[in-house]
Parts: C-alpha cells; sequence; structure tokens
C-alpha cells in the first residue's frame, strides 16, 4: 500500500528506502510529463535525475495544505522541461517563433482523436511545432492559464491564446492526415 505522506515523512528524515519508493512510485508519471515536452531520449536520464534532486531538494518546502504532492511535482517536472528546453535552444541559438494573429480560431468541437491509440496522439504531438506544443501542453494537459503560461514562456498573453488556437488548428489537420492514411493502410 501506497501511504504518500507516510514516506513524505520518512524521505524528510533521511530514510534512503523512502527515497526509493518515493521515486519507484512517481517516475513513470515525470516521464511522461517529460516525454510531452519533447525531451529526447538520450536527455531523459539526465532529466529524470535533475527532477528527482529538485524534488528531495525542495521536499521540505511542500505543503499538503497548498495542494497535492502529485501537482507540485508536475510543476517541478514542467519547469525542469522548460529550463531545459531554453538551455537547448540558447546552445543552439535557436528562438521560438512569435506568432502574432490567428488566421483561424478553431471552435470548441472535439479535435476528432477518438480513433487514435494514445501512442499515435503522442507521436502527433511530438512532432507538433515546439512553440505551438509548449503552450498546447501547459494548457490543455497542465491545466495552466494563459497568464501562467505567458510567464513561463516569456510571451504575451495574447500570443499564448494565438499560438493555443494554432495548435488546435495544427493537431486537427495532423489528425486528419492520420486518419486518412490509416483508412488506406498507409
Amino acid at each position: 500500500m501506497y501511504d504518500e505522506q507516510y514516506l513524505i515523512d520518512e524521505c524528510r528524515k533521511g530514510n534512503k528506502l523512502a527515497w526509493e519508493k518515493l521515486y519507484k512510485h512517481w517516475s513513470s508519471y515525470c516521464y511522461t510529463i517529460l516525454q510531452r515536452y519533447g525531451i529526447s531520449q538520450e536527455d531523459m536520464p539526465d532529466l529524470m535525475q535533475e527532477t528527482f534532486v529538485q524534488v528531495f531538494l525542495n521536499l521540505n518546502k511542500f505543503n499538503k495544505q497548498k495542494g497535492e504532492f502529485k501537482y507540485w511535482l508536475r510543476r517541478l517536472t514542467i519547469n525542469k522541461a522548460l529550463m531545459h528546453l531554453r538551455k537547448l535552444r540558447a546552445q543552439q541559438k535557436v528562438k521560438i517563433i512569435d506568432i502574432e494573429d490567428a488566421n483561424t480560431i478553431p471552435d470548441k468541437e472535439t479535435l476528432g482523436m477518438e480513433s487514435l491509440s494514445k501512442t499515435q496522439i503522442m507521436e502527433i504531438i511530438k512532432s507538433m511545432p515546439e512553440c505551438l506544443r509548449l503552450v498546447f501542453n501547459l494548457s490543455i494537459f497542465d491545466g495552466y492559464n494563459h497568464k501562467e503560461i505567458s510567464e513561463a514562456l516569456d510571451i504575451t498573453e495574447q500570443n499564448s491564446r494565438t499560438r493555443l488556437n494554432r495548435a488546435k488548428v495544427w493537431l486537427r489537420k495532423s489528425v486528419t492526415v492520420k486518419q486518412t492514411l490509416t483508412a488506406y493502410g498507409l
């Protein structure tokens, strides 16, 4: 049985077995988040380690009254992914493309992904341009609002809205292409 508060308390006391259990319990959750943000397989082990070092160093700052451990861990993981992507861009001298205005704003209808597997959806999202994928992930999967996204990515709130709308349009087109190819056995 997994008793989260007991495990956290034991980790705070320095119990190495508790650290190991905490890592084993949450590592796949963090891995999935990092994967969704487009972290490469070669960078994944280092980022996983860096994320859990942050968790272990800051565990005393975790306050259950402010929210669940899962959400605190998710925020640390997302921040680690964003910092890594910024570092990569700086090293490669690549800048996120600034998108001013959306030409098409999609309506609220479903993105049409019902017929695709989770793996196919993840492949499509990973192939999305980074500037759109980051906003899409932060908004759709992680529940950030446009103000939080603008602060995390150093863009305007309007730019965040625009990127989210463009990501939805891009996703619809990609899903349609994938479904068409699948229907023809390609």
